[in-house]
């Protein structure tokens, strides 16, 4: 599986022409087409997003118009997704704030950070183990955590060698049995075909 399939990226460095291309579309899809817009309208219209909206993520750009089209009843302006996009971070500043424990890093990422695909493991489809890993910082569950799978149940993690289970073991431990309230079992299964993730250096 290529990397680009996974779950998801932590971090890109700026709003691309087809992030705002897929967000029109889906409001497009939604609220019918802007009044008075035909092809060459509507391109002038995406740029015009992209160049108020360049900075912001493109997840939080997707995000944002999700919460647009489930709480609003017509087009947004630019301005509008901006404030949906700040509200975001806001309450991820607001959990870090409050003990939430967050990890810093996933707010306020280095510039090393921002052009290096990160992915999220798919073990965050369970709610405390989305909580654990929003907690660590983002390389380690990328380099770490990433390929990881649950065994039987989800006290139970495989991963692909020693290297990874022995450095998971020996870093968290503790911590899992703070987090969990009982330990958690890591194990090397060689058997299981796991997903190829690019690398970043730790």
């Amino acid at each position: 599986m290529q990397p680009e399939k996974l779950a998801g990226t932590e971090f890109s460095a700026v709003l691309g022409a087809e992030d705002v291309a897929k967000g029109l579309y889906r409001l497009n899809t939604v609220y019918g087409q802007p009044f008075g817009t035909d092809k060459d309208g509507l391109r002038l219209l995406a740029n015009e997003w992209l160049t108020a909206l360049a900075e912001i993520p493109p997840a939080m750009f997707a995000s944002a118009i999700t919460d647009w089209i489930a709480t609003e009843k017509k087009w947004p302006r630019p301005s509008d997704i901006r404030d949906k996009s700040a509200f975001k971070v806001g309450v991820a500043a607001i959990r870090t704030g409050t003990g939430a424990g967050v990890h810093e890093r996933r707010l306020q990422p280095v510039d090393g950070m921002l052009n290096y695909p990160y992915m999220r493991s798919k073990i965050r489809a369970n709610k405390r183990w989305a909580d654990f890993l929003d907690s660590v910082h983002p390389t380690v569950e990328h380099n770490y955590f990433v390929e990881a799978t649950f065994g039987e149940h989800s006290a139970v993690l495989e991963v692909p060698n020693e290297h990874r289970k022995e450095f998971i073991l020996a870093k968290y431990s503790e911590r899992f049995a703070k987090h969990f309230g009982k330990p958690v079992a890591v194990r090397v299964n060689k058997f299981r075909e796991y997903d190829r993730i690019p690398r970043t250096s730790t």
